[in-house]
């Protein structure tokens, strides 16, 4: 539905939310629950063949997207066990090989899933954490390809 924090709006009331509802016209959309202790920060964990390779933290200052693309920095993390164990199961659940697993912050510290994206960036995980993300995802395919 939306890309690279496209498409994403926050809603501060009912009013604001109809207009957002409105300006959708008939295209789908999705709606959560805002996560302000979150707000400007998410961690992204690719998953590939259910192990997790790498991981982000980016944040925005001037955003409550954390998106690079919005100005969100992003810096190498290294995930809780916790959240290796919601990114993993996430991706077991939806039969992905591969794929970039948002993560939010609830107020007492626990992780708190925002989304999965399939089709998730690579060059800013790759960047700041030098982990060939690419590689791994192409030596994950042909693996399965050779086992057919």
């Amino acid at each position: 539905i939306g890309s690279l924090g496209g498409q994403v709006y926050l809603a501060h009331d009912r009013t604001e939310l109809r207009c957002i509802v409105e300006q959708m016209d008939a295209r789908p959309f999705i709606c959560q629950e805002y996560i302000s202790f979150s707000a400007g920060t998410d961690i992204r964990i690719y998953v590939v063949d259910g192990q997790p390779i790498a991981a982000m933290r980016r944040r925005s200052s001037s955003d409550f997207r954390a998106n690079v693309g919005n100005g969100g920095t992003p810096q190498a993390y290294t995930p809780t066990e916790a959240e290796n164990e919601i990114a993993v199961h996430c991706c077991n659940i939806l039969g992905t090989q591969f794929a970039g697993v948002d993560l939010l912050t609830g107020e007492s510290g626990e992780p708190l899933l925002c989304e999965v994206n399939s089709n998730a960036h690579m060059a800013a995980i790759t960047s700041c954490t030098g982990v060939d993300v690419a590689g791994a995802i192409i030596d994950s395919v042909l693996a399965r390809e050779r086992q057919r």
